[in-house]
């Protein structure tokens, strides 16, 4: 299942199994990145992935959609480790993508509940977010707290899903516990800046807005940019009447 979730991309796969370890390894380790998985095909397991790990932390794991994340009452995450967020999509609230940063970096929270007094507790959840859009997370050049990977491959036919619910049914989950137990993880540190990969990147520039892709795309490649009818401009100046000829 994760060779196929990471076709054709063995060093997001890599760190990302180091990502799944390290807390495992470590029990209680907040770290200080989020791992999303995004894919325009659906059923394709992403979600499953996110299960098999809960079937592993117990009683410890919580699914949540985008309202619950978003909600002011939070006590799903009271003494929850992984946390599995489906379907999210992007937001341009500017609230709300403080407030996941918060949820990802956060050492203890308030917990607050209907009709209870707020109390605060450790946290020490790590989040796996699904998505099936480009636009999952709003991420700009400077962030540091997002994995971001895009799966490419196709869904495979339904004797695979049937052999891997079988391998769950069947204390599956014990055996990638072991096998995360005894993983690599002497070069990942918890609190280092998410690996960046090239879906990443096609992210950051997904949530630019039309002015910020004008500038990036002027100063990548200005020749090209500031040119009209195939005549390049042979000046530095220009009025803002004149840029948007452009």
């Amino acid at each position: 299942m994760i060779d196929l979730l990471f076709t054709g991309d063995e060093d997001a796969k890599g760190w990302f199994l180091k990502w799944l370890a390290y807390p495992i390894k470590y029990p209680g380790t907040k770290m200080q990145s989020a791992s999303v998985l995004w894919s325009i095909e659906q059923g394709i397991g992403k979600s499953t992935l996110g299960y098999i790990m809960g079937d592993i932390y117990g009683k410890n794991f919580q699914k949540v959609t985008q309202r619950e994340l978003h909600s002011p009452f939070n006590s799903w995450m009271v003494n929850k480790q992984f946390i599995m967020a489906e379907e999210i999509v992007g937001s341009e609230s500017r609230r709300d993508r403080d407030q996941l940063k918060e949820l990802i970096t956060q050492q203890t929270t308030h917990v607050n509940e209907k009709f209870q007094p707020a109390y605060m507790v450790e946290d020490r959840a790590n989040y796996l977010l699904t998505s099936n859009h480009a636009d999952a997370v709003f991420l700009d050049r400077y962030d540091r707290r997002f994995f971001i990977h895009e799966i490419k491959a196709k869904t495979k036919p339904k004797t695979f899903y049937s052999r891997i619910d079988k391998w769950r049914k069947s204390g599956g989950a014990g055996h990638l516990f072991e096998y995360l137990s005894n993983f690599d993880t002497a070069d990942f540190s918890p609190y280092a800046p998410a690996f960046v990969t090239g879906a990443k990147e096609e992210m950051i520039a997904e949530n630019r807005s039309d002015l910020e892709e004008f500038a990036f795309r002027l100063r990548d490649d200005a020749d090209h940019v500031l040119q009209m009818d195939g005549v390049k401009a042979d000046r530095d100046l220009f009025t803002l009447k004149e840029l948007r000829c452009f």
